[in-house]
């Protein structure tokens, strides 16, 4: 019995990457900001989805509803179930489900009801990501390097929302060129 154990305190997982290893936590970011580039993808061509798909600007918002009412929900259902099943687990399940949803989007995605829902499903998958990974992170890394680890994490976030959107409208604009 651990003295964690004896004093009635859980026990914590054992380690993935013993002390931390910041090779290991790039590939969480580098998740992170892939899937930040499927969120602001919508947004990036949203004139064009609204001309397309013939959506209104009040069904356009709601799409993007969808995703956030997705998100809330999934970040605290998914951290909950994290603390029962392992955040482990969960990441790779939420990971998987969020490249299946993305591309159910892409390939599926033709008016404001198929986007509505599949747009909502991106997003309970990817809140399905971001606490568990949160969790990962603290139980990976020693407190004192814990903080930054967890800084590093969520800029990728922010990291993911910037060259999405940059790289987005350039891509329109390309495809835009060569369709003129």
């Amino acid at each position: 019995m651990t003295p964690d154990a004896a004093r009635g305190e859980p026990t914590p997982a054992p380690s993935l990457v013993p002390g931390g290893s910041y090779r290991w936590l790039a590939g969480i970011c580098g998740s992170q900001i892939l899937f930040h580039f499927v969120q602001q993808h919508y947004s990036a061509a949203l004139p064009l989805l609204v001309r397309d798909w013939k959506m209104s600007a009040s069904q356009a918002g709601l799409v993007t509803s969808a995703f956030q009412i997705g998100y809330l929900i999934s970040t605290v259902t998914f951290s909950t179930l994290a603390d029962r099943f392992g955040a482990g687990r969960l990441y790779l399940v939420a990971a998987a489900g969020g490249a299946a949803a993305a591309f159910l989007f892409g390939g599926f995605a033709n008016g404001f009801q198929s986007a509505f829902v599949l747009f909502g499903l991106i997003a309970l998958f990817q809140g399905g990501v971001y606490t568990p990974a949160l969790q990962l992170i603290a139980a990976e890394f020693p407190p004192e390097r814990r903080g930054r680890a967890m800084g590093l994490y969520i800029a990728a976030s922010t990291m993911g929302n910037a060259a999405s959107l940059a790289l987005a409208g350039r891509l329109i604009v390309w495809w835009a060129g060569r369709a003129a």
